[in-house]
């Protein structure tokens, strides 16, 4: 049996995206600024997420992360609570309908995570290039992070999915043997 059930790190996760879309709304640069944003963007080598996104260094019209209302935080924000609360809703079907959901909710987002990181990693800029392209508001230590959290509650969660999977199957062989005596 897990020491967590996938329901409470579910509802965690989901509390968690409407914490970061409250903070992006109103002090993003406290997301920026947080220890193991600073931590994991300084080992993988990422762009700061306030050089990559300052208009002293990037584009004269740009807004600022680190400033509230930007419209791309608004956006993000907007996305995260969509999440959260359609992954809450989610959270209040029967037991064995859950777990079949979440395995297979779970296992895309894991994937989509995985590869989303990868491809954040592998394009990169070198160490004190300015992020250039399409995309270049997505390579930063703040997205990565975010991206990295994800992934590793995915992970978890598909883990004690399989384990609950488990148990719900020898509940069932336990009944169909009672039935049978």
């Amino acid at each position: 049996m897990p020491l967590v059930s996938s329901t409470t790190l579910l509802t965690t996760l989901s509390i968690f995206h409407l914490t970061v879309a409250y903070t992006l709304l109103t002090n993003p640069h406290a997301l920026a600024t947080q220890n193991m944003v600073v931590v994991l963007g300084a080992a993988l080598q990422l762009p700061r997420v306030s050089a990559s996104l300052d208009p002293a260094i990037g584009h004269p019209a740009a807004v600022s992360f680190t400033t509230p209302g930007n419209p791309a935080l608004g956006l993000a924000a907007l996305f995260l609570s969509f999440l959260a609360l359609s992954d809450f809703t989610a959270l209040s079907m029967h037991e064995e309908v859950h777990n079949l959901y979440w395995a297979a909710q779970v296992s895309v987002r894991l994937a989509a995570m995985f590869v989303f990181e990868a491809w954040l990693y592998l394009t990169k800029p070198v160490p004190g290039e300015v992020a250039e392209g399409r995309f270049k508001g997505l390579k930063n230590d703040v997205v990565f992070t975010w991206a990295f959290v994800e992934m590793f509650i995915m992970f978890w969660v598909f883990t004690v999915l399989r384990a609950e999977r488990k148990e719900i199957g020898d509940k069932r062989a336990r009944a169909l043997e009672r039935e049978k005596d």
